[in-house]
């Protein structure tokens, strides 16, 4: 890794959104402000339906150039951990929330559109600083929740390090974007429960 390099993906990145596209197979393009807004939102909020809805938009850099310059880039920071481009880390792609693909894509083709994501919703600097933290630390970090029914808190409890019990608000409205949706499963079913949250990491391990 050459943390030099940071900048110049970064670089890449804005140049790349000059010519980005986000595009949805049953509606018109839409504006890349109005995609990041969405984006956010379905960070913050509980919304099953805005999550399918955001899921279904593909986005493509239309500078074929560009978007070769970036591969290259990655395909060099993480050759410690991929090999002809086989394997697929989606937290490298900073601070996305969404992985949607098509089965013909390689997972370094995933990597540089979740990154392309990240650069339109956090910006580009924001974006590579989160994707070279990654590399750097050798792992990446994730949590998974739980729901609990038989305990109730009223303010987040630190069980252990990285293990904790998150109380949910007592509106839908307020429910965090984190919460899973799952079929047959209402929003009413996560109002005042408790969440176990467990922090969780795993090493970059070279794949094929």
């Amino acid at each position: 890794m050459n943390p030099e390099n940071e900048g110049n993906l970064a670089a890449l990145l804005r140049e790349a959104l000059k010519g980005v596209t986000v595009t949805h197979s049953r509606f018109d393009p839409i504006h890349l402000s109005d995609y990041s807004q969405m984006v956010s939102r379905n960070r913050l909020i509980y919304e099953p339906n805005l999550r399918i809805y955001v899921s279904l938009y593909d986005i493509q850099i239309k500078d074929a150039r560009i978007a070769e310059a970036i591969l290259n880039l990655l395909r060099t920071e993480l050759s410690q951990f991929i090999r002809n481009d086989k394997t697929f880390f989606a937290s490298l792609s900073a601070s996305t929330v969404i992985v949607s693909s098509a089965d013909s894509e390689s997972p370094i083709e995933i990597i540089l559109k979740n990154l392309t994501r990240a650069a339109i919703v956090d910006g580009p600097d924001n974006a590579a600083r989160e994707f070279y933290a990654c590399i750097a630390r050798g792992y990446l970090l994730f949590q998974n929740y739980y729901l609990l029914t038989g305990i109730k808190v009223e303010k987040e409890v630190r069980v252990l390090d990285g293990i904790s019990l998150i109380p949910l608000p007592n509106s839908t409205a307020d429910l965090p974007g984190y919460l899973p949706v799952i079929f047959d499963v209402s929003a009413e079913e996560f109002v005042s429960k408790t969440l176990l949250k467990i922090d969780v990491s795993v090493s970059l391990t070279l794949h094929e």
